[in-house]
């Protein structure tokens, strides 16, 4: 009887081992990775601009670099660039890092810094942190952490955060992210006294000049444009004036916006205008 159950088992554990080695492999599929897919160019204004690609490894960018879905940019502390999409384009200032999503529902998201879009064409689709801003105009968003400041300069975004849905219509901002609930609230007036202001100053080159404005003691956001609007200077200082110097010959526009502890930011000016000359 003894033997029998010996058989037995014998046959038992020999058909397990007849069906294992039979039986087929399990493999284990990697998952793909995402298509590369390029959806805009970036401009390199001034200093150096570095790009990352899906490894997270970051390299300075190329002249001939495209930015792709899954891929970030970053500014360096004395650098701006502007990354031009097909319905939109985003001025990055000094110090911000901005990220593009994979394919989908493309998006883009604000890992840092200050970012100013113009999507009169299309729909703006930003993610700050917790925070998501979609809508069609003329903005500007900075983040500083966990907190979003978003500033309305035209047209009408949402603001969707833990704490729910925010409309921001032209001339409004809100601050989101942080321990108090958004509210829409009214932009800043614009600064005033421009000067040079809307009738051009001439400088000769080589010769600096001083670009002022009022109030002049509260921190300020100034941009200076080529006459084709290529932005040229993006900086934010501590007040009026701000010294520049007369390099290149040429027509130059300029405007400012005046800058909260929070991040919001006013109404822009006017422009003012200068001109560079030989003599």
């Amino acid at each position: 009887m003894r033997g029998f159950r010996r058989g037995v088992a014998g046959a038992a554990l020999l058909a397990g081992f007849t069906t294992l080695a039979l039986a087929k492999p399990v493999i284990v599929r990697t998952p793909p990775r995402p298509r590369r897919v390029t959806v805009a160019a970036v401009d390199v204004l001034e200093g150096r601009v570095d790009l990352a690609d899906a490894s997270r490894r970051w390299h300075r960018l190329n002249v001939k670099d495209r930015l792709a879905t899954g891929e970030r940019v970053r500014t360096a502390a004395d650098a701006t660039a502007l990354v031009r999409l097909p319905w939109m384009t985003l001025l990055m200032a000094p110090a911000t890092e901005l990220g593009i999503s994979n394919p989908g529902v493309l998006s883009t998201s604000l890992e840092s810094g200050r970012l100013e879009q113009r999507g009169e064409r299309g729909i703006v689709k930003l993610d700050a942190g917790s925070v998501r801003i979609r809508g069609r105009g003329h903005l500007v968003v900075r983040r500083l952490e966990a907190v979003t400041a978003v500033s309305v300069f035209e047209g009408a975004f949402s603001v969707e955060s833990p704490a729910g849905i925010l409309q921001l219509a032209r001339g409004t901002g809100a601050v989101a992210g942080g321990p108090e609930r958004p509210r829409a609230e009214r932009l800043l007036a614009p600064p005033t006294s421009l000067r040079p202001g809307a009738d051009p100053e001439y400088v000769v080159k080589g010769q600096a000049l001083s670009l002022s404005w009022t109030p002049a003691d509260r921190p300020a956001h100034v941009q200076i444009y080529s006459l084709d609007e290529r932005p040229l200077l993006v900086r934010d200082v501590e007040g009026s004036p701000l010294r520049v110097d007369a390099t290149e010959l040429g027509t130059y526009r300029w405007r400012v916006t005046l800058r909260e502890p929070r991040g919001l930011e006013s109404e822009p000016s006017a422009f003012g205008a200068y001109a560079v000359v030989d003599k």
